[in-house]
């Protein structure tokens, strides 16, 4: 069996999805980490001021989520909002009602900065989480120089849990958000590779491709020989002309479902013409692949009424030919056979 390579492919960009797709399960968290807020702050006996600020963030998410569920053409704007919301109001208004950097409120500063940077578009977007840094090193120096305006924990207990529950309500959201970048990165990158390496119409493997793996096996010293067999759909442009081009992909893509039952690597190489690669190299076993598979398209071509419809099939070794050199010959071998049958 002859092994295809899946090596690096290239990765188109689906990061604008990924971003709304975190912001929306980043607002699920952020109404989950909210409401823990506010209940953490009754149990700890903060002052109501400081009761009331996730209170207010929880009922602003709930109303963002329904507003997004109710349509999808607004998510700009949701993300815009929803970004000027925690940087530019919502942050400096808890960070001056915090006990200050003894408290949680540093973990929430760098990570509304983080995930603001994440959801940038645009440059002048920039601006938002600038305006957070820059307001959270003012407050830093601004409570080093004056100590007696934040209000301290009213005991070390309350300080303790504050910040043991809100540290780990902020690690366990950047936990969340990177393995979910991570987990769709990873799968985006699969799926725009394989996309990179199928022809969009047979599902099979593409002329790049196929090229690249006749190539690369050819160069590999330890490498048994193996086949190369070019095929061509007989008459297939009366099938295009008589009843429609719908009509003449159905045909393709039966042929390279068949390819791919009979062969371990195969791909389209352009319009009617197909390659497949095999490890047989012995000439009765090769023209026992080729009838076979004349044979199977045969009974589905006449079973449609395609009565004109055949394949030419020319193959050649591998031996020391380049990929450009196996392909002419077998082509070459495809088209005497052609002549051959048509004479």
């Amino acid at each position: 069996m002859i092994e295809y390579d899946y090596s690096e492919g290239e990765l188109m960009d689906g990061f604008k999805d990924l971003r709304y797709e975190v912001l929306r399960i980043l607002q699920m968290f952020t109404f989950a980490a909210t409401s823990l807020a506010t209940f953490s702050n009754i149990i700890n006996k903060r002052p109501l001021n400081v009761i009331i600020q996730p209170v207010i963030a929880t009922i602003f998410i709930l109303v963002l989520l329904l507003f997004q569920k109710k349509s999808s053409r607004y998510k700009y704007i949701s993300k815009l909002v929803f970004m000027t919301f925690f940087n530019i109001i919502y942050l400096p208004i808890a960070w001056i009602y915090s006990p200050g950097i003894s408290s949680a409120i540093g973990y929430y500063a760098i990570i509304t900065i983080v995930i603001s940077v994440f959801f940038v578009e645009k440059r002048i977007e920039f601006i938002i989480p600038i305006f957070s840094m820059f307001f959270s090193i003012f407050m830093i120096r601004y409570e080093l120089a004056n100590p007696d305006y934040f209000t301290p924990f009213i005991d070390r207990t309350t300080k303790l849990n504050d910040v043991s529950i809100n540290f780990a309500v902020v690690t366990f959201l950047l936990f969340a958000i990177i393995t979910y970048i991570n987990r769709h990165y990873v799968s985006e990158k699969e799926r725009f590779y394989k996309q990179s390496i199928t022809d969009e119409l047979t599902g099979i493997f593409n002329r790049r491709y196929i090229l690249s793996n006749i190539e690369r096996l050819s160069t590999i010293t330890n490498q048994d020989e193996f086949s190369v067999l070019f095929i061509d759909v007989n008459n297939f442009k009366e099938i295009n002309d008589t009843y429609g081009h719908h009509v003449g992909d159905e045909v393709l893509i039966e042929l390279g479902q068949l390819l791919q039952n009979n062969f371990d690597i195969c791909g389209r190489f352009g319009g009617d013409e197909f390659i497949a690669i095999t490890s047989d190299t012995k000439e009765n076993k090769i023209n026992r692949l080729s009838d076979s598979l004349k044979s199977e398209f045969e009974a589905y071509a006449h079973s449609n009424n395609f009565n004109n419809l055949s394949l030419s099939i020319g193959s050649t070794q591998s031996g020391n030919k380049s990929a450009a050199e196996m392909i002419k010959e077998a082509d070459q071998y495809m088209y005497a056979n052609k002549h051959k049958a048509f004479k």
